[in-house]
This record gives C-alpha cells, sequence and structure tokens, in this order.
C-alpha cells in the first residue's frame, strides 16, 4: 500500500503541492523536487519561475 504523496503521475512520482504553487508546478518546464524539509518548484524553461514550500 502506498502512502498518499506517491501517487505514480505521468511516470514520476507526485509529491503533496500546497494549491499556491500548484499552478507553477504545472507549467510547462516544471520541476517538482525536494531539497532536506523544503518542496522546490523550479522551471528550467523560465528560471524566474521558482517557488517554495515549507
Amino acid at each position: 500500500m502506498r502512502s498518499v504523496g506517491q501517487l505514480p503521475q505521468e511516470g514520476r512520482l507526485a509529491m503533496k503541492v500546497r494549491s499556491s504553487i500548484r499552478s507553477l508546478a504545472r507549467q510547462p518546464g516544471a520541476q517538482v523536487i525536494r531539497r532536506g524539509t523544503k518542496v522546490l518548484v523550479i522551471n528550467k524553461n523560465n528560471p524566474r519561475s521558482k517557488a517554495r514550500q515549507g
């Protein structure tokens, strides 16, 4: 049985993302990554588009 934050989504593991940064996470080129306890959204296509949760 999987935990809530690890349901497969488009061939990768999904993380719980707050609704305030979810729109950035859905942009083309966006990557949701975890660094330590923080969840970050970075965008390879538009480097100015960044967000942090936690």
